[in-house]
């Protein structure tokens, strides 16, 4: 929740590090392979809304009818059923796509559109109304929720909202968890950083978990998992009981078995993360960066110009920061590629899409 977040930053102290992106940050590109060449998103009111590859106007149409669409039978369908059905082909693949891809890292053919944020927002609005165009005016939620966390935030959160910020901290996002240690510190708290979960244990007789962590045994009322599904799995199919009560433990046991079926078809999506740095400005578009639609023939998710919009981490006034995203659920292939090889792939495409030749000073 944005107005929770940002209240805890006010409650811990973490204001005076707040640094704010440029007004560039709204400038966002799309990869158009036809082109060989970046396409700037519209924005704002004076967007040319039917400019290819964007929005056309066959989907335009589609907009204005997709009250008729055809609903499917099922509750859930993946995103690109979704916007596919309630816009068209073209819109999801050059505009959605990509989006999603830049939040997820996954494919649009496999996520739900009724559990994937922004686009659950969507789907619940269809499912009650039928029409997106009708419900917006109807779904008052969010317009109620902002109103109320408006009024009940804190000033800083008020500050963000005129703003419409996009934010960090003086010394990056490290900063926050960093701060949060020393808070919960000040409560006797005890925070354990690098350390690993071996197993849990029941203990049907007060209701307690025995969690074994760097060899050594705690004992805790309740434990909240934050691991991967890959991590979890392995932790959930060896949880053990005291003897007291095999009745409570066959219900546990039945409990989890439907977890860890759940939990088994979860499939996580690996990303590189491949960042350059120029002592001088090699850049030539400012903006937050641009995202690659999954029918491009690169191997490639997208990148941002980090000295863009965040001028505030640069060293020096004309230094250039590039993050390379390459890798998750459409291009699976790249995750067993050496680190050597992905910098020069990386290379490859800082030349193809930015025209950039140099040799960053920095990877």
């Amino acid at each position: 929740d944005g107005r929770h977040l940002i209240d805890m930053i006010a409650d811990i102290n973490l204001e005076d590090h707040i640094i704010y992106a440029t007004e560039g940050v709204k400038k966002r590109y799309i990869w158009d392979d036809n082109t060989n060449s970046l396409k700037i998103l519209p924005t704002g009111a004076n967007a040319t809304i039917l400019e290819r590859p964007y929005v056309n106007f066959q989907a335009l149409l589609a907009i204005l009818l997709e009250r008729f669409a055809k609903r499917p039978i099922a509750s859930d369908e993946s995103i690109y059923e979704f916007c596919t059905r309630k816009f068209n082909k073209t819109t999801t693949e050059m505009l959605i796509d990509p989006a999603i891809a830049g939040i997820y890292s996954g494919d649009i053919k496999k996520l739900s559109a009724k559990s994937c944020s922004p686009i659950s927002i969507l789907h619940e609005i269809d499912q009650k109304y039928s029409s997106l165009i009708e419900g917006s005016k109807k779904y008052t939620y969010f317009t109620e929720k902002r109103l109320s966390d408006f009024q009940n935030g804190s000033d800083l959160y008020k500050l963000m909202v005129e703003k419409k910020a996009t934010y960090s901290f003086i010394n990056g996002t490290q900063e926050l968890p960093n701060a949060l240690v020393k808070s919960f510190n000040k409560d006797n708290t005890d925070i354990k950083l690098n350390h690993t979960l071996k197993s849990l244990k029941f203990n049907n007789h007060d209701n307690t978990m025995t969690a074994t962590i760097n060899e050594k045994d705690y004992i805790y009322d309740q434990v909240y998992s934050t691991l991967s599904a890959s991590d979890i799995l392995p932790i959930l199919s060896n949880i053990t009981y005291d003897d007291d009560n095999n009745n409570k433990s066959n219900q546990i046991n039945k409990i989890l078995m439907e977890l860890k079926k759940e939990i088994a078809d979860i499939t996580l999506a690996s990303v590189w993360s491949i960042n350059v740095g120029y002592d001088h400005d090699v850049l030539p578009y400012d903006g937050f960066g641009f995202l690659v639609p999954s029918s491009s023939k690169l191997d490639l998710l997208g990148m941002t110009f980090d000295s863009s919009f965040f001028p505030q981490h640069n060293s020096t006034k004309k230094q250039t920061r590039i993050c390379i995203m390459m890798g998750g659920d459409r291009h699976k292939h790249l995750i067993n590629m050496s680190k050597y090889e992905i910098r020069g792939l990386a290379f490859k495409y800082l030349i193809k899409c930015l025209g950039i030749t140099e040799t960053p000073n920095v990877v």
